[in-house]
């Protein structure tokens, strides 16, 4: 499995079809979101139900291949207790990465859930470098959360953290992971 499977079913249709690290962000929020959708709900998310339904070319059968195969690394890695969960973030010309994409699919997945993370995440630290990432996303919670930084007393220093926030995905999402797990096995 390879992101170029999913590079070449995007070349057919690039304005409208999200790029590699848009796709692992949907996919690693789809995994912490609390809607109990299948894999199958969420790749139709991305390639769209009339793409997976209909008798697949083999370019959508690969994309939908890879992104299954990344939905069960992603859950391994959220798993495995040496923490081996690794974005697929963007890197800038500069050598530095660019959260934007990742930040909005990953928050375009949990968004639904927000209220509820920040009840469970409510006192922790999480909870703030939850919020940051939010700084990134494009679109209209990218810029609340953009606008809230620059209002905020301390917002150097958060501006300082949000620049690094790559380097807390990794721990943070591990906590979501366990949390979520959790929340799923008191509810039942």
């Amino acid at each position: 499995m390879s992101w170029d499977d999913i590079e070449i079913w995007r070349a057919d249709a690039p304005l409208t079809r999200p790029s590699s690290s848009a796709v692992d962000g949907f996919l690693t929020g789809s995994i912490l979101s609390f809607d109990e959708s299948d894999d199958d709900a969420t790749i139709n998310a991305i390639i769209g139900a009339a793409e997976a339904s209909a008798p697949a070319n083999k370019k959508q059968k690969l994309a939908a291949e890879h992104l299954a195969h990344r939905l069960d690394e992603i859950r391994r890695a959220l798993s495995d207790e040496r923490n081996s969960y690794a974005p697929m973030l963007t890197l800038l010309d500069n050598g530095d990465f660019d959260l934007t994409e990742w930040a909005t699919g990953f928050l375009e997945a949990v968004g639904p859930d927000l209220d509820l993370w920040l009840y469970l995440l409510q006192g922790k630290r999480e909870a703030g470098q939850f919020g940051l990432i939010g700084a990134h996303a494009a679109g209209p919670m990218g810029q609340a959360a953009r606008e809230w930084i620059a209002k905020h007393e301390d917002h150097d220093r958060l501006n300082d953290i949000v620049l690094r926030q790559w380097e807390f995905i990794p721990s943070l999402l591990r906590t979501l992971y366990r949390t979520r797990l959790a929340n799923a096995a008191n509810s039942r």
